[in-house]
């Protein structure tokens, strides 16, 4: 039993070490590349959409092989939207993009081509704390109380709400019964 053990030890070391040893499909240098590139693209676009926007920050970005021909790159980023009622705000978000290698390009160098960049779980954290109020605006006839980055003129009106409308319902004898 002993010399089984032995046995099954040494076959897993070996092919542990196979795994650590096989080539690579792309080398870490491609990875970079890929990366860095997908960065600046995403920072012009960013850039193009939202001028206003300041601090870009990538958090996090790796890419990772899914075959021979594709890989994953998954990112997370944020940035400073200022122009928001609420004033400057931080953004965060996800994306990932499959990239594919295009054959039709000659050289040793690999060409991939993407078609879209999915970005999706974005949140939002705000700079200054802004207050919710569990009841009316009029606490307790201190008038009227507004949480900070309250913008009156960007409030719209309730549409089910109608100031000449202001008949109450009072249950019928049928509706008691």
């Amino acid at each position: 039993m002993k010399y089984f053990s032995v046995l099954v030890f040494l076959l897993a070391m070996s092919w542990t070490w196979g795994l650590a040893q096989q080539k690579k499909t792309y080398d870490e240098q491609v990875h970079i590349s890929v990366q860095e590139q997908l960065k600046g693209l995403l920072a012009q676009s960013i850039q193009q959409q939202m001028p206003t926007v300041t601090e870009l920050r990538f958090e996090r970005f790796w890419t990772q092989v899914i075959s021979e021909d594709e890989i994953l790159a998954t990112f997370n980023y944020s940035l400073v939207d200022p122009t928001t009622a609420a004033g400057a705000t931080r953004l965060h978000f996800e994306g990932q993009t499959r990239l594919y290698r295009d054959h039709s390009q000659p050289g040793s160098v690999p060409v991939f081509n993407f078609e879209n960049l999915i970005i999706s779980n974005h949140s939002i954290e705000f700079t200054e704390p802004i207050a919710i109020f569990g009841y009316g605006p009029d606490l307790e006839g201190e008038g009227e109380v507004q949480p900070r980055g309250f913008d009156e003129d960007r409030v719209e009106p309730n549409p089910l709400e109608s100031e000449t409308d202001t008949e109450t319902l009072s249950p019928t004898e049928s509706d008691v019964e």
